[in-house]
């Protein structure tokens, strides 16, 4: 037997919390597709369905997909990448999101992050070898509901070649730490160390910001 609905993100972490499943129901959520409703109205629909079978039970809800975009990817981008992924996963909520990282130029694509951003990063607990610079490409406009620029040049690059559609999923990552009074991530790779500590204290910040954002929305129970 399946029943199929559709419901918004704060329904269905309603269901979730309240609904006792017993050990033979599958639980499966599905995302139906963001569609925009206006210029601050957007709202992502979940596809709820109940199978019966003799299964545990399972609950698996639509990730959000997170791009972090700056000129090489190398620097910047990485940075906010891992310190990112590091927040939500100390949140336990690692598996509600697909995050990663490009630059807008191809200047290093397979490239792993700067020696001196992993040293960095690295002292805060945060681990960014992993990481292999790429060029954003015209799928991840359709792909990522997210896609946060470090400054206002790689903003103005993705804006020039986004879909119109999808323009409304592009922001400055700094939106989200307006207490900073800083529209820009600063470029760290021509200086020395403490620009890469300036990096990861505005991303510590901003990412911050951004989970308290989506929290807000509904898209997101914390």
């Amino acid at each position: 037997m399946v029943i199929a609905t559709t419901f918004t993100p704060t329904e269905c972490q309603f269901i979730i919390n309240i609904l006792k499943l017993p050990k033979h129901v599958v639980f499966l959520a599905r995302s139906a597709r963001i569609r925009r409703l206006g210029p601050q109205d957007r709202r992502a629909e979940y596809s709820l369905q109940f199978s019966v079978n003799n299964s545990e039970n399972l609950i698996t809800m639509r990730k959000i997909k997170v791009l972090f975009v700056c000129m090489g990817n190398i620097c910047r981008s990485p940075t906010a990448e891992g310190v990112f992924a590091h927040l939500v996963a100390e949140k336990n909520l690692a598996e509600r999101f697909q995050i990663d990282s490009a630059g807008t130029h191809a200047y290093h694509i397979g490239d792993a992050p700067d020696l001196r951003a992993q040293k960095a990063a690295r002292e805060r607990g945060i681990e960014l070898k992993h990481i292999r610079a790429r060029k954003v490409v015209a799928e991840d406009f359709e792909n990522f509901d997210h896609i946060l620029a470090m400054d206002d040049d790689n903003h103005a690059i993705l804006s020039e070649v986004c879909p119109q559609d999808q323009a409304h999923k592009i922001r400055r990552f700094l939106e989200y730490a307006p207490h900073l009074n800083q529209r820009d991530v600063p470029d760290p790779y021509y200086g020395g160390s403490y620009g890469f500590e300036r990096v990861l204290d505005l991303v510590e910040q901003a990412s911050e910001g951004f989970l308290q954002a989506l929290q807000a929305k509904g898209d997101l129970q914390l």
